[in-house]
């Protein structure tokens, strides 16, 4: 009787060894399988964050190159809309020495041109150049001023200069002998659009004379 229980004893004991080193070679095999999942996994994250970074600077750089077009197409733009600004003048200026050199140039003050550039939202520039033949050398005083027509909120309005300059000036002196350009910064209101521009020039003196034309905003606008 005594030896059976010492036979079932080591039985059972042989049997819960056997059960205890399947478990723990089960588990080791099973934290082997987690280790390597693990390292998969950090070279995983490794190579997005690589993969991450590369994007970022790539991403930084055709920014950068964007913006560096950006400014390079800016200042072509500028550098062509100086040209052109300055190839009108310079027009203005060949039409006036061949106004004036001509035998038969009058003698009374004309109105060269009109020309009007937009250097923001609401603010503009007026040029106005005034012009005389060569056959007289008197100077001849007086005031340019403009008024402008057209509508703001579908409303038809006619603005004043004194409206339209930031000063409230109601006029630009001019003393002109040959040739004089007369400029003034304008600011209209915000919602206007402009319809017609009318420039008028008042001179004083023993007789003081009146010049005054109309020109369709969209004619004399750079």
């Amino acid at each position: 009787m005594t030896m059976a229980v010492v036979i079932v004893f080591l039985a059972s004991a042989f049997g819960a060894w056997v059960w205890h080193e399947q478990v723990t070679r089960s588990l080791v095999e099973q934290k082997a399988g987690w280790e390597e999942q693990a390292e998969r996994l950090r070279a995983s994250r490794e190579d997005l964050q690589e993969r991450h970074t590369a994007l970022k600077e790539r991403l930084a750089v055709l920014e950068r190159g964007a913006q560096v077009k950006e400014q390079a197409y800016a200042r072509v733009d500028e550098h062509l809309k100086n040209l052109q600004s300055r190839v009108a003048e310079l027009g203005e200026e060949l039409a006036f020495y061949k106004g004036i050199v001509t035998k038969d140039a009058p003698k009374s003050l004309r109105l060269g041109s009109v020309r009007i550039s937009q250097e923001s939202d609401s603010q503009y520039l007026l040029n106005v150049v005034l012009t005389r033949g060569m056959r007289s050398d008197k100077v001849i005083e007086g005031k340019v001023s403009i008024e402008i027509l057209g509508n703001l909120a579908g409303v038809p309005r006619r603005l004043s200069m004194s409206e339209l300059t930031p000063s409230g000036r109601d006029g630009v002196s001019f003393r002109v002998r040959h040739f004089q350009r007369v400029s003034q910064r304008l600011v209209l209101p915000q919602g206007f659009t402009a319809q017609d521009l009318t420039v008028q020039i008042k001179t004083v003196g023993a007789k003081p004379t009146v010049l005054e034309n109309t020109y369709a905003w969209s004619g004399v606008m750079d």
